[in-house]
């Protein structure tokens, strides 16, 4: 640290600032004010700026020095001149954003301007083209995404099936008395809810127990552990019996595991499969 403080002493402030400007990444400069006669700025001339300000035009800075700052960045750099204007007017540092076309520096920067004195401007600014064009990919993935899942769950709410995506817990240490009423919707397709005579909204959140009933919950979370336990898709044919021996309900359900600690349930009707034996559960 005596080292450093040391060689900042032999250099002096000034020639430490200016080094320290001169490798900087952002643009730095300080503009003067040009006024008409009655006081009025006309436009600003650049003081000075390092080196990553100048670099679009020059590799020697000191050769723009004198320039009129618009005629150097074109009609497109008048919101980055009215900052500088505010700034000096008002005493109050201006932020600004402003894309440059037509010129060496075409881009898009963010800019800080302060006001030094009655007649200086301290300008720095950062490019950044590259951010925004990074956010504007992202903004686009985000909104086909969107597009995809809106086409996607128009696409299932106009099937027969019904599907359901549950979130499951940890189940390997887990018996089946400890699952019970472990399994929550996340999302249901508009058959799953009229199947059950239910709006949509009453479905998802919900646990699966609360929505189906105790029998068909330990069936349907049964299947649902051998799934997620397999790690690979399970199907099984879930026959309800009324008393008389007669098929009140039949369903074909498939589980399989999604990430994220999911799963896809798709139930479909099979109670007019006039092949289907009834083996399961009377209700």
């Amino acid at each position: 640290m005596d080292c450093v403080a040391a060689a900042a002493a032999a250099i002096g402030p000034a020639d430490l600032l200016a080094a320290a400007l001169a490798v900087t990444p952002d643009g730095f400069a300080i503009h003067r004010a040009h006024r008409d006669p009655d006081g009025g700025i006309t436009g600003f001339i650049l003081e000075m700026i390092n080196k990553a300000g100048a670099a679009p035009f020059t590799d020697d800075p000191a050769s723009l020095v004198g320039r009129d700052v618009e005629t150097l960045l074109g009609p497109s750099s008048v919101p980055m001149v009215e900052a500088f204007r505010r700034a000096l007017t008002t005493g109050q540092l201006q932020r600004v954003r402003t894309t440059f076309s037509g010129t060496a520096a075409a881009g898009t920067t963010d800019s800080i301007a302060m006001r030094i004195d009655d007649n200086l401007v301290l300008s720095t600014w950062r490019d950044v083209t590259d951010q925004i064009v990074g956010e504007q990919i992202l903004q686009d993935a985000l909104r086909q995404a969107n597009e995809r899942s809106a086409l996607l769950g128009s696409a299932l709410d106009a099937a027969e099936d019904a599907f359901v995506v549950l979130e499951v817990p940890a189940v390997a240490d887990l018996g089946p008395a400890e699952l019970e009423g472990r399994f929550r919707v996340v999302h249901a397709n508009r058959s799953s809810a009229l199947s059950l005579g239910l709006e949509r909204h009453q479905v998802a959140g919900a646990r699966l127990d609360q929505i189906v009933g105790r029998h068909w919950g330990a069936e349907l979370g049964g299947l649902v552990v051998e799934a997620v336990r397999a790690d690979a898709p399970r199907s099984r044919r879930v026959v309800v019996l009324a008393p008389g021996g007669a098929v009140q309900d039949a369903r074909h359900v498939t589980v399989t595991p999604m990430p994220g600690a999911r799963v896809l349930l798709v139930s479909r009707d099979a109670s007019a499969d006039e092949w289907v034996s009834p083996t399961g559960a009377e209700g």
